[in-house]
Parts: C-alpha cells; structure tokens; sequence
C-alpha cells in the first residue's frame, strides 16, 4: 500500500516529510537506527501519511487541488452573508468579493483560453473570407 501511494504523490509525500525533519530516503534505503530497527518503515510511512494535516501537499492533491472541507464551508458562509448586507446596500454599492476555490478558478481559466482560442479562430474565418490572410 505504501509503495502504491508513493507511486501516485511522490513529490508531494516527500515535500510534507521534508517539511517535519523526515527523509524518505530512509524508507527507500531501508536505513537501519542504531539498535537494529528500520527508521522509517512502510507502517510508518502510511500512519504519517495519513495523519497529514489537510492544507498539506498530499491531501491537497487527493482533493485535486481543492480547499478542505472546512475551508468551503467558511468561503460560502462568506459569500452568503456579504450577498444578505449587500442587499441592504444602495444600488450601486452592491458589490462584494467572492473567494473562488482553487478548482473553480482553473475551471474559469480554461473556459476563458477556449473562448479566446475560439474568437481568434473566427478571426482568421473572417479575415480569409475578406480575402485578407
């Protein structure tokens, strides 16, 4: 199980480690502690994983790149109440900021290179059709 983990997020496992003074290298070489034990087993290495805290690189990239759960709950309660004052707002102070997960805000990036993509496309059917390429 271990070993399957480690193929999936190794840049990531080894980051968090790294970030609490531990080595991976321990658990790929086998390094053995002064009386004998490995110093960094595949138990070990799974119980450290899965006690992870959930704004580090591992869960973060289980969650494909998402905020934790807590962090969705705190950024929606967010966006309904700054929507209830801004309806007690005069018309034109109505505005409010709005935190957009790190998901949604790829999801936007991508619909917008595709729509630019698309109207560059159009451009060049317009331009050929006027006999300008």
């Amino acid at each position: 199980m271990a070993l399957w983990i480690w193929r999936q997020y190794p840049t990531e496992i080894e980051a968090d480690l790294l970030a609490r003074g531990i080595d991976i290298a321990d658990w790929h070489q086998g390094t053995r502690h002064p009386r004998g034990w490995l110093t960094l087993s595949s138990r070990r290495l799974l119980g450290l994983i899965e006690n992870l805290p959930e704004l580090s690189a591992f869960k973060t990239a289980l969650r494909d790149g998402d905020w934790p759960t807590d962090t969705q709950i705190l950024a929606e309660m967010h966006k309904e109440l700054a929507n209830f004052h801004a309806g007690h707002r005069p018309e034109g102070e109505r505005e409010y900021k709005v935190f957009v997960s790190p998901v949604e805000h790829r999801k936007r990036y991508a619909e917008q290179m595709a729509e630019a993509e698309f109207g560059a496309q159009q451009l060049d059917v317009l331009y050929d059709q006027l006999g300008w390429s």
